[in-house]
């Protein structure tokens, strides 16, 4: 998308709309449509007639500005891509210049595990699971629209509410783990599980790694809050694990 003529003219559409938030379509052919944003607070959000989507192909992307503030999707915008089943984008910018550019969508899976950045709602540790079972395993795990900082949101509980939901059953955490298996912790000073780590085992190996041989004992692949994507000794984390839960669909 970097060299996408559409998304240069977006950001210039952004940036004129500035300090209202801009709307505005992609299509697959590299060509941009400005929509009107409908909203009666449109320094805050958009809101877009329905009708323009009909119709739209596939890989169409649904652009949207965040003025003065990031790119991370919040999680109205987590809710209205997984409702509209388009490619979202999110250009955040000031009255001068555009700063950052995400993309995201279920359709959009990065095949690369790690070394990501950390981009809440896009690339997160519940993000890297997904892509994990998708990639790997061939699982594709239901996706739960989450805003930020969530876990400081009494009784959210992004994990403890969704497992089950996502296919997973709680396992004795004492016992064997087997590759896949999803650890659940609580990280920093939090009173709900926050934080999830999928479990390797010795043999680490991920299809990004190619013809690579990486084998330690009882690995783990997690992505850390503000932090690259990365794998890491199991021993380090054990003190952090309050559930071990399974896939069993």
């Amino acid at each position: 998308m970097q060299d996408s003529k559409a998304l240069s003219l977006f950001k210039a559409h952004a940036l004129a709309e500035y300090p209202r938030e801009a709307v505005g379509l992609i299509f697959p052919d590299d060509t941009f449509l400005p929509c009107v944003n409908l909203s009666n607070t449109p320094e805050v959000n958009f809101t877009l007639d329905p009708t323009v989507l009909i119709d739209v192909p596939e890989d169409t992307i649904l652009m949207h500005s965040h003025p003065d503030s990031s790119a991370e999707p919040s999680v109205t915008d987590m809710v209205g891509q997984r409702d509209t089943g388009l490619l979202w984008g999110i250009v955040s910018l000031n009255q001068n210049a555009v700063m950052d550019t995400v993309i995201f969508g279920e359709n959009l899976m990065s095949r690369e595990l790690l070394n990501r950045p950390f981009i809440h709602g896009v690339f997160d540790c519940y993000s890297l699971i997904r892509d994990f079972y998708m990639l790997e395993m061939g699982i594709l795990l239901a996706d739960f629209p989450r805003q930020s900082s969530w876990w400081e949101v009494a009784k959210y509980d992004l994990y403890d509410r969704n497992f089950k939901e996502a296919g997973f059953i709680e396992m004795d955490k004492t016992g064997p783990l087997l590759r896949g298996d999803v650890l659940l912790m609580k990280v920093g000073r939090t009173t709900c599980i926050n934080h999830g780590a999928i479990y390797l085992g010795s043999d680490c190996r991920l299809q990004e790694d190619k013809n690579n041989c990486i084998q330690a004992p009882d690995m783990i692949l997690h992505h850390v809050c503000d932090n690259l994507s990365r794998r890491e000794m199991l021993s380090e984390w054990q003190k952090r694990v309050v559930k071990v839960v399974r896939y069993a669909h």
